[in-house]
């Protein structure tokens, strides 16, 4: 994995902008290494790639890739490969956001392809998708594959790093509420004794105006209410910014993501009958309980830098998450409550750069 990101995110790929030369050269070389990962082309035309057409010339490529199973039906992992390339003579080399999760699907690649399946499984490196979700969208909504043959989505996006100091063994799983199924599976893995602390939230939490503004490639999937399941590591201080290079990356981490979602992607292949769609239901006051949890770490580790005012808003969203994580029912008037302590845990985030 770390050769694909340091490939990747390397100053000669001037930031993978879409619809440039460098996001053309990332775009053969992920096409290459699916090749070398035992996947077959699945893009238009028997080809790896699927272009993005737009008003004014086309926006990029899709590149997809496939492990064929016996029914009709595709477990889609994905992870977009463009970043924000070059501005203000500054290069954007975007290793975590998403070289990271580019390599990780690459590596599951690897691992699945000699396993049994019933669905087969779609590998799709999204292009586009800092330009807001635009090659994801066309890919599902272009008719390259039937929406209804597409029984799961496992969405990858910054999956090297650590949200806070302390959460360096710590992954969160955004969304599996979209299916029971996905829900167990993710909730069992939390339980579990692996590397990686797994902590299973509600995707509302991270999209305080709505879904609208949604913070991936699992949106236009979703639109379309296909189960879905968000994993990333957390948006960290060099987060969009030139400083989000290799060196901020653990690659032992980004391997126990590489096992979690082989599993995640094995089980869902060889499962019969499909996750099926429901309508989100968080556990809200679960997410409080969870959110609780880390504005505490927050007040109580010395390492994580925070202003004055920023203790006060994490020991106030502490007080009104405990009180809403004791409610007698789960209520939707917990939500304000989970996203506003998830916007103040993202500021003092942004403040631990080192």
């Amino acid at each position: 994995m770390e050769r694909d990101v340091r490939f990747l995110a390397s100053d000669e790929m001037k930031g993978r902008d879409n619809a440039t030369p460098e996001g053309a050269a990332a775009a053969e070389y992920v096409a290459r290494r699916m090749a070398e990962s035992g996947l077959r082309p699945a893009g238009d035309n028997g080809t790896w790639f699927q272009t993005i057409p737009g008003r004014r010339g086309d926006r990029g490529r899709n590149v997809i890739g496939s492990l064929q199973g016996i029914s009709d039906r595709w477990i889609v992992i994905g992870a977009h490969y463009d970043h924000l390339g070059v501005r203000k003579g500054e290069i954007y080399n975007g290793a975590d956001d998403n070289a990271s999760g580019v390599a990780v699907i690459l590596e599951v690649a690897r691992r699945l392809e000699n396993e049994p399946r019933h669905h087969g499984l779609l590998f799709c490196s999204f292009d586009a998708e800092e330009d807001g979700l635009v090659g994801s969208t066309h890919f599902v909504n272009s008719g390259l594959y039937p929406v209804t043959s597409f029984a799961a989505m496992i969405c990858l996006d910054l999956v090297g790093g650590s949200f806070l100091p302390g959460d360096e063994h710590r992954l969160f799983a955004l969304g599996s509420e979209s299916s029971a199924q996905l829900s167990d599976w993710i909730g069992r893995e939390r339980g579990s004794a692996r590397s990686l602390q797994v902590e299973r939230i509600g995707i509302y939490a991270i999209e305080p105006a709505g879904p609208i503004f949604a913070r991936s490639d699992y949106s236009p999937f979703r639109l379309k209410k296909v189960p879905f399941v968000f994993l990333s590591t957390g948006t960290p201080w060099y987060y969009h910014t030139p400083e989000d290079d290799i060196e901020r990356l653990d690659f032992a981490k980004m391997e126990g993501v590489a096992d979690l979602v082989a599993r995640l992607a094995g089980d869902l292949a060889v499962s019969a009958p499909s996750p099926d769609w429901r309508t989100p239901a968080p556990d809200r006051r679960e997410d409080a309980r969870l959110l609780a949890a880390g504005c505490r770490r927050v007040l109580e580790n010395p390492v994580i830098r925070t202003s004055d005012r920023q203790r006060a808003a994490v020991a106030s969203a502490l007080e009104n998450l405990t009180k809403a994580a004791e409610a007698e029912t789960d209520s939707k008037d917990i939500a304000p409550v989970v996203q506003h302590a998830m916007m103040v845990l993202f500021e003092v985030a942004k403040g631990q750069k080192r």
